[in-house]
């Protein structure tokens, strides 16, 4: 989707930003799943990664609501 809005040369100027984020985050994660797998239990270790990734998608839900309409 992202790619049909931006133009094709700066397109990675919007993907490095987003890569940077998600690769920095998965060392910072690994080690806190770990660590609630090894205090609490592994299912209390995966409820916690699947509700942080339902949480993840509420920004894009709040800047997508003054969105009516998407000019393409």
């Amino acid at each position: 989707m992202i790619a049909s809005v931006v133009v094709g040369g700066v397109l990675w100027l919007l993907a490095v930003p987003f890569r940077f984020l998600a690769w920095g985050a998965m060392p910072l994660g690994a080690p806190a799943g770990g660590l609630v797998g090894q205090c609490a239990s592994v299912r209390a270790a995966l409820w916690t990664g699947a509700v942080g990734e339902l949480l993840a998608v509420v920004p894009l839900f709040v800047v997508m609501r003054g969105c009516r309409t998407l000019d393409i």
